[in-house]
């Protein structure tokens, strides 16, 4: 049998639907959800969806209302919506986070379906653009999902992941796929080749190191804000500190170390203005470790 992924990546929707239409395995389910979706064969999604109900809401209740919501969106059909909501919000409780999800099920369903109207108007193909050749292009399709889709952003990781494999170079948009993928935590194996390094690695498994690292850069952002007396330099500090460290991810820098990383970005954005680096109000809260530097000057010069 060959792989669903595989099949997936070269757009075999007929094949998937045809080959694990029976399954039970969750991902599998998914791949298939996402088959007849790319079809626009939405009746067979939502016959799809009750069949494999089970599977889906005990697996990951979120993911799978997000997929529901979709497909109810795009069915348009208002008493099969009021029959999956009656049905949602007589559910018993499974956590906070889904309490909080079905309270405002109403709101979610409305940003879903007004992002599947504004598509369908525009004509935008963000799974296209995702997949595109050109960086600016995958980045925006990036954005336009979270834009639009927010809420549901963890039922997106077959696409990141589709796209992340199908990227042969890894450049900037491929970089930023697999922050996705850290980020929502996609439970597959991925691999790839970056800055000479060859890594092969479960998203799932960094996930929470990825989130706490992220918290980490965004508490030194916040102190680079409040500290910096030298307002013009706030921004490209900024950028060089978050384009670095998303550059060397998977990579994890420990606290002390991302002072260090900071030290350069402050250097590097003292180059673009007139001044003395050694007056700067956060360079003298700093510890430098000297190693690091002296390892890190050079990869400084591309940014």
């Amino acid at each position: 049998m060959k792989d669903v992924a595989e099949l997936y990546e070269k757009e075999q929707f007929e094949e998937i639907i045809d080959t694990y239409k029976d399954s039970k395995k969750y991902e599998e389910i998914l791949y298939v959800l996402s088959s007849f979706l790319a079809l626009n064969n939405i009746g067979g999604a939502y016959e799809l969806y009750k069949k494999r109900i089970d599977v889906l809401e005990k697996t990951n209740f979120l993911a799978a209302m997000n997929y529901l919501l979709l497909i109810i969106a795009l069915l348009n059909n208002p008493e099969i919506a009021k029959r999956e909501f009656d049905r949602i919000k007589s559910l018993p409780y499974i956590s906070q986070e889904v309490e909080e999800f079905i309270q405002d099920l109403d709101q979610n369903y409305e940003k879903i379906k007004a992002a599947t109207i504004e598509s369908s108007e525009t004509n935008y193909n963000y799974i296209e653009e995702l997949n595109s050749d050109k960086v600016e292009r995958v980045l925006g399709a990036i954005s336009y999902i979270h834009e639009n889709f927010k809420d549901q952003i963890n039922s997106y990781g077959v696409v990141f992941y589709e796209a992340f494999s199908r990227r042969e170079n890894y450049d900037l948009a491929k970089n930023f796929l697999l922050l996705e993928l850290l980020s929502i935590g996609f439970d597959k194996e991925i691999s790839f080749f970056k800055n000479g390094k060859f890594y092969y690695l479960n998203p799932k498994e960094y996930q929470q190191s990825y989130n706490n690292y992220e918290k980490e850069v965004d508490s030194i952002i916040k102190f680079v804000k409040k500290t910096e007396k030298v307002t013009n330099l706030i921004d490209d500090i900024t950028y060089y500190f978050v384009a670095f460290i998303n550059d060397q991810i998977p990579t994890f820098y420990s606290s002390d170390d991302l002072e260090t990383i900071l030290y350069l970005s402050i250097r590097k954005a003292y180059q673009n203005v007139d001044g003395n680096i050694d007056e700067d109000e956060v360079v003298k809260k700093l510890t430098i470790n000297e190693k690091l530097l002296i390892e890190c000057e050079n990869l400084f010069n591309n940014f």
